[in-house]
This record gives structure tokens, sequence and C-alpha cells, in this order.
């Protein structure tokens, strides 16, 4: 009996390593991407407005999950939303000001840019500020 033990641990632990070496022959393969990207700026993604930099055509909104993200904006870029009873203009200079604000944001992917397509304001939500006073 405990010669069939030693042998059955043997015969493990040898194709164990056999397996182990198998996997390190083989060469890394990416998985081909998928669409979840332009799912994601279809649909939009809701977070906090962190910053906008009027002067340099961008603005920053944080995610639930604490992740920062950067969109560009340009005259195309529409802005709607009802905060503080006031009624935005339809740009993006509207945001100067709204930091805390709930937004939804959707866009088109250039290269490596978000371009803003569309920003839809909420109201401030205080007890899910992020934003570092």
């Amino acid at each position: 009996m405990r010669s069939f033990l030693v042998v059955l641990i043997a015969s493990l632990a040898m194709v164990s390593c056999t397996d182990a070496e198998a996997g390190r022959e083989k060469t890394y393969q990416p998985l081909p991407a998928d669409n979840s990207e332009s799912e994601l700026a279809s649909e939009g993604l809701t977070g906090q407005l962190r910053r906008v930099n009027a002067a340099a055509g961008n603005f920053v909104i944080i995610l639930d999950n604490g992740l920062e993200q950067t969109f560009k904006f340009n005259d195309l870029t529409t802005v709607a939303g009802n905060t503080k009873n006031t009624l935005l203009n339809n740009r993006v200079q509207s945001l100067v000001g709204l930091e805390g604000a709930e937004v939804t944001v959707k866009w088109t992917q250039n290269k490596d840019e978000r371009l803003a397509t569309t920003v839809v304001v909420g109201d401030a939500r205080p007890e899910l500020n992020k934003i570092a006073k």
C-alpha cells in the first residue's frame, strides 16, 4: 500500500511538471478585440465631473470605482441638463463651476483620444463627492 502511494505521488508530480514545461513553450496569443469600447461609447459613461480645462479643450470625470477619464471636446460637443434651476446653454464651457455634478458622457474614439459628443449633466450629489477639497 505504501509503495502504491509513493508511485502515485511521484506520477502526479511528474505530470504537473510536464504540464508546466509545456505551458512555457507556448507563445502568448492575445484575445481578439471585442466591441466593448464602442458599445460603452454609445451607451455613455456616468461619473462625477472633476475638472474642466476650457483652454486645453478637455474635461475629466471620475467614475464610481475611482478611475479618472479624460475627454476632449469641440464646438460640436453638446451639453444638456438642468442644474441648480439653470438650463445649460449647450456649450462645454457651461460646465465650468459644476465640478461635483453627475454627468453622462457619450463619445467617439479617435486614435488615443475620446472626443465627447454629448454630455448630460445631472444634479450635484455631495454624498458621492470624490473630489478632494
